[in-house]
């Protein structure tokens, strides 16, 4: 089973995680819900890690069209593919 779940680190690390263990706690025995994880930080920050990319988060907070693109595309697609192989 392949799970989608956030990761943060800094302040909001044990937060993310609690949230990220009671949903996967509640929806275990789902069979219709797939998971991958994903870390939103590799993908939004700067090449040096130092700072978020202001092309993916103009405002320094809410990610643009592209941001949401290339979050899809890291988390999303291996996933997806191999759904889709398994059929």
């Amino acid at each position: 089973m392949q799970r989608l779940m956030l990761t943060a680190s800094g302040r909001y690390s044990t937060a993310v995680q609690r949230v990220n263990g009671l949903v996967s706690a509640e929806l275990e025995h789902q069979r219709h819900v797939q998971w991958a994880t994903c870390s939103y930080e590799s993908i939004l920050t700067s090449a040096d890690g130092g700072s978020l990319r202001a092309d993916l988060l103009p405002d320094g907070i809410h990610p643009s069209a592209a941001a949401w693109d290339a979050l899809a595309t890291a988390c999303l697609d291996a996933p997806l593919a191999q759904l889709l192989d398994s059929d």
